[in-house]
Formats: C-alpha cells, structure tokens, sequence
C-alpha cells in the first residue's frame, strides 16, 4: 500500500511538473482589460556560397569563363558579409612541374583577389587569362592547377 501510494504521488508529481502554462499581466486600471506577450526568436546565420566546378581550358584560349562565386543562399546578421578568396598559382606541367604556364584569375576585366557579398544571388563572375605570349613559349603537355577558395563571415561595419 505504500509503495502504491508513493508511486501515485509521484506520477501526480511528475504530471504536474509537464503541464507550464504562460501567464500575461492584465491590468484592471483601464478599460478595456489589455495585457501584453512578448514573443521571439533567434536565426543563427547561415549561407551557402556555390563555386565554379573543374574546367577545362582550350589550347590558345587567352580569356576562359570558369564560372561564377554565387551567394546561392543567406541569412546574414545586419552589417556582416561572406567574404570569398582565392589563391592561384601556375598551370604545372604533368610530366615536368617545372614546365609552367603562368595565368591570371580575373573578374570583371581586373585581377581577383576576393569578393564580399551581403544579398543571395550576389555572384562574381571569373575568368582565367593566359597571354598568347605564354601560350607560344608553352611545352607540350598536360597541365593543371587547384585554385583553393577561402570562405569568410565577417563584420563590415566600421
């Protein structure tokens, strides 16, 4: 009996426990009768930045599109921004890596270094520029290179 006892004390308990109802405050100096709920949330950032996919580069070609850097999607808190970097280096020889063919990572006619962006679908449109110059002083072969992209969250406001 006692066991019987405790355990319906406790169930009761541990029912209680579960059952929170929220209150709001209603005061009785006005007319209507008005109380007040505060509700809110919180969206942590989050964003996803596309990259160009591997291409292929035509023999001769001094201008190639590569593809764009896309803020494909964002949530980002006021006064933040994705920065994205890149790093390139030279087209290395399969067979020789001392056999280059120099490049240049460009967007919109300058040299790239890095783009910011603060809205979904912001892009950056890139090419890889080789000099014809460097196309004739070329060795036969494959060549290939890995351009390496930084992605950053950082603050803009000042």
């Amino acid at each position: 009996m006692k066991k019987t006892m405790l355990s319906l004390i406790l169930s009761l308990a541990l029912v209680l426990s579960m059952s929170t109802i929220a209150f709001a405050d209603v005061t009785q100096d006005s007319d209507p009768k008005t109380g007040t709920t505060t509700i809110s949330t919180s969206i942590t950032p989050t964003y996803t930045v596309t990259i160009p996919a591997d291409t292929t580069i035509a023999f001769n070609a001094t201008s190639t599109s590569i593809g764009n850097i896309t803020l494909s999607s964002a949530q980002l808190d006021p006064g933040y921004a994705v920065k994205v970097s890149a790093s390139a280096g030279a087209l290395e020889n399969a067979a020789d890596a001392s056999k280059t063919i120099p490049y240049a990572l460009n967007s919109d006619g300058s040299a790239f270094t890095s783009a910011q962006f603060t809205a979904k679908g912001e892009y950056a449109a890139l090419t890889v520029d080789i000099t014809e110059d460097d196309w004739n002083n070329a060795y036969a072969g494959s060549y290939s290179d890995t351009i390496t992209f930084t992605v950053e969250y950082i603050s803009v406001s000042d």
